[in-house]
Parts: structure tokens; sequence; C-alpha cells
């Protein structure tokens, strides 16, 4: 879908999406070195410029939505997976509001990656100090549209709900929540 994605959006939009999406996999990660390298590569030091870029990065799944939806096919899929949900937050969400009625298709999230801790999410004061956990909280909330999420081991999927009820409050609905280890 990148390469479908890149097509449709601006080069400074893919950019964006791009530069966000890097930054985001350190902190699923816990890589703090890596993601302050990148976040002074991507422009933390000019006012405002990595808080647009994260705006755009959302823009990025209402695209991947549109094409998705205008590309079906009747009759509707029972299923769609989306790997790597944390390149697309808002995918699940969109996706609900284009594909509607009793027959719509389950969205799965099939996450490669480590999910990381509610203290590992603390990595997104660099990104912003001021409204981190805003941010981390949208970011959590394009998750929880998702119909299951299949993550590699239990503790990714543990550390998703643990970092729901840090930063949503313990009353959000969570997705089907299933660890499937996935071996080489």
């Amino acid at each position: 879908i990148h390469r479908i994605i890149e097509q449709r959006v601006t080069p400074a939009t893919y950019e964006n999406f791009r530069a966000c999406s890097i930054a985001i996999w350190w902190v699923h990660h816990g890589m703090e070195e890596q993601l302050l390298q990148d976040l002074e590569a991507f422009g933390k030091n000019k006012k405002g410029e990595l808080i647009r870029r994260y705006k755009g990065y959302y823009g990025v799944s209402v695209s991947a939505a549109k094409y998705i939806v205008q590309g079906r096919s009747e009759p509707q899929p029972e299923n769609i997976m989306i790997q790597d949900p944390y390149y697309y937050p808002r995918l699940a969400r969109m996706l609900k509001r284009g594909f509607t009625g009793e027959n719509r298709p389950r969205i799965i999230g099939v996450n490669h990656i480590p999910f990381p801790s509610p203290q590992d999410f603390e990595l997104m004061k660099h990104i912003d100090k001021n409204s981190w956990e805003k941010i981390a909280a949208e970011y959590l909330r394009g998750w929880l549209s998702f119909d299951a999420i299949s993550f590699h081991t239990n503790e990714d999927a543990g550390n998703f709900a643990q970092s729901v009820a840090s930063f949503c409050g313990p009353d959000h609905q969570l997705p089907e929540l299933v660890a499937n280890p996935l071996g080489v």
C-alpha cells in the first residue's frame, strides 16, 4: 500500500508520513537514542514542525481508506487485514465509515513489531513535551477501531491494553487481542 499512497499524496505529505512512521517505529522499539537522532534530522528544532508533520501522518490513513473503499468489489470482503497498523493509525476507523451495514468486513490489524508499554510511550515527549500524552491517546484511539489485533506475544497484547488504560482511560472497549508468535 506504500507505493499506492506515495502516488496518491503530495511529496510533502508522503515525506511527513515517512518521517513520523520512522519516529513511531523507534517508540515501538523503545529506542530513545535513535528517536532523538531522527527527530533532529526531521526538524525538531523548528517550532511546530514535528507536530505539523504528525498531523499530516494521519492524513495518509484517510487517503488509504478512500483507495480501499473506492476499489472494493461486490460482495464486500469478509475480512480486511492491515499489516503494521502503526503506519496507518486511523485506517481502521476510516474503513468502518466506508464499509457500512450488517455485512461490514471485519477489520483486523496484524502488528509484527513490539508494542510499546506506557513507559515506552513516554518517548513521545521528545516529539512534543507539552502534548505528547494527547498524541499517544489519539494514536491509540485509532488502534481501538480494529475488530481484532494480532500481536506476536502476550506481552505486546498486554502492553496495548495497559497503554490504552493509561492514555485513553480504563473504560474503552478493547478489540479482540490475539498473540500469534511468528517464527522465521
